[in-house]
């Protein structure tokens, strides 16, 4: 590791806190990176030992490294668990913010780009899924009936009244007059962060999650603790639990077919998860965009969080089209109480982000006339794909690995039987040609792994999987990457 050369401007504790803390947080130190032991840095800086033990002992009680005994002292790998004394320095956070997985997801993302690669990582619809003829031709017609102007910021009437309708299909209670439409997703939750949340606050995330790699939450100065996630989703006793600790201000949660992980969240832990925080009044946030992708048509999801909360007071339900039609129909909506609703169109407006007429009345056409012959070609694709990943899944690896087949989504969530480090999962994969995100992007522990489907053909499910089973034997059999597997 390259030691700082101390420039002994300021206190030199606060210059070695101030480079890990640097290196930390733009992921050039990435989690469970050994630190030079006390005893090596002071040798190494020409220092006292208590200079390093005061430096060390500001990054462990700031959550950005932990000591472990018999392991030494290491980046943490939840370095999101922030404690809640921690003094945000705003000149620190104002150049860049929290990313430690930022150099695994640009490795994946150049590899990306390597010709006749097996691409398990990419969880969006492939482009023969996309309805680009159809959208085209309506948004020709649209064109030529002279429809291209902008919206108020208020919206159109018409395309909530028909998004609500869709929305109903979907087990999501949706009334117009609480609507408000806006492009992605993230500009619902930066609305929302903005509208709910201060500097300092504590927020829930479920672990592991997508939401991990948001930067939006760390560069508004909001902190992120987990809430862990099984087969069933996110236990809403955590939730208790983190707000006794940390007096927690919102929980964030994908109840439905859950990035990572795929799980649904039970009726039971539906209704429980309200009644808690109902209890502590605290808002929740459910990101709501693979709800139809439900592959199997006698398996139904639960009601949505937003229809289970009677009084719409609580959850604010928040979702868009681009994991079911793709990006070619660029509409987000989020639902919220009428009081809320008000408080985000004053900084909608502020921001500019008013959704075109243009794009309204295309995605409007689409729901009315080409949504129900759409989503079924998916759903049947991404079933008849997900059989064949899982079976070729279990013919190859299943001595190795363990997984829970979803019922609808994108993608599998595997958990390995041993141990891999994912960053040297991630290489060797790239050099037979194959791409997966290694669990530890989304914030979970070592040796899980997220293979998606949806954007992969039949024809190249096989090969793909022999060739991770490949990557993983070689490892197994040179004993350099797993351990544990017997």
């Amino acid at each position: 590791m390259i030691i700082p050369e101390l420039k002994r401007t300021k206190p030199i504790y606060r210059e070695i806190v101030s480079y890990f803390e640097n290196r930390i947080l733009k992921g050039e130190l990435p989690p469970d990176t050994r630190l030079p032991t006390e005893r090596e840095l002071a040798l190494q800086l020409n220092v006292n030992r208590s200079t390093v033990n005061t430096a060390y002992e500001e990054l462990r009680a700031s959550g950005l490294i932990q000591s472990v005994q018999g392991s030494g002292t290491r980046v943490s790998q939840h370095a999101w668990d922030l404690s809640p004394q921690r003094i945000l320095n705003w000149n620190h956070f104002k150049n860049y913010s929290f990313s430690p997985t930022a150099p695994m997801v640009k490795r994946i993302e150049h590899a990306r780009m390597n010709n006749g690669i097996y691409n398990l990582a990419n969880g969006e619809l492939s482009p023969d899924l996309y309805p680009a003829s159809i959208l085209n031709s309506v948004m020709q017609n649209l064109i030529t009936e002279g429809a291209a102007d902008y919206s108020h910021p208020l919206d159109d009437r018409y395309f909530r009244e028909t998004l609500a309708s869709h929305l109903l299909k979907h087990q999501i209670d949706a009334d117009p007059n609480n609507m408000m439409l806006l492009s992605n997703i993230q500009q619902s939750l930066l609305l929302i962060t903005r509208c709910l949340l201060n500097p300092g606050d504590i927020v829930a995330i479920e672990c592991p999650s997508y939401s991990y790699t948001v930067k939006l939450f760390a560069s508004a100065g909001v902190r992120m603790v987990r809430l862990p996630v099984d087969e069933n989703g996110l236990d809403p006793d955590g939730v208790s639990a983190l707000y006794a600790k940390h007096k927690i201000k919102l929980v964030i949660t994908e109840p439905s077919h859950q990035n990572p992980t795929g799980s649904i969240l039970s009726l039971e832990r539906r209704k429980k998860l309200i009644n808690v925080c109902s209890d502590l009044d605290i808002p929740i946030v459910e990101i709501d965009c693979t709800a139809p992708l439900m592959h199997d048509g006698d398996k139904v999801l639960p009601p949505s969080l937003y229809t289970l909360d009677q009084k719409k007071r609580l959850v604010i339900n928040t979702g868009s089209f681009n994991d079911t039609v793709g990006p070619g129909l660029p509409v987000c909506w989020l639902l919220a109480s009428p009081i809320f609703i008000e408080r985000l169109t004053d900084a909608k407006y502020q921001m500019g982000l008013s959704v075109p007429n243009l794009v309204q009345q295309l995605a409007s056409r689409f729901l009315a006339a080409h949504w129900d012959e759409h989503i079924e070609r998916v759903n049947t694709v991404l079933r008849n794909r997900k059989k064949l990943l899982t079976e070729s899944l279990n013919r190859h690896l299943s001595d190795l690995f363990s997984f829970q087949e979803p019922d609808g989504g994108l993608y599998v969530w595997v958990k390995m039987k041993g141990y891999w480090k994912d960053s040297d999962l991630l290489e060797a994969c790239i050099k037979e040609n194959l791409l997966v995100v290694p669990g530890s992007v989304y914030g979970a522990e070592n040796g899980h792994v997220r293979i998606a489907f949806s954007n992969i053909s039949e024809e190249q499910i096989e090969p793909a999987v022999e060739s991770f089973a490949r990557v993983v034997n070689n490892a197994k059999s040179l004993s350099q990457m797993i351990t544990g597997l017997n």
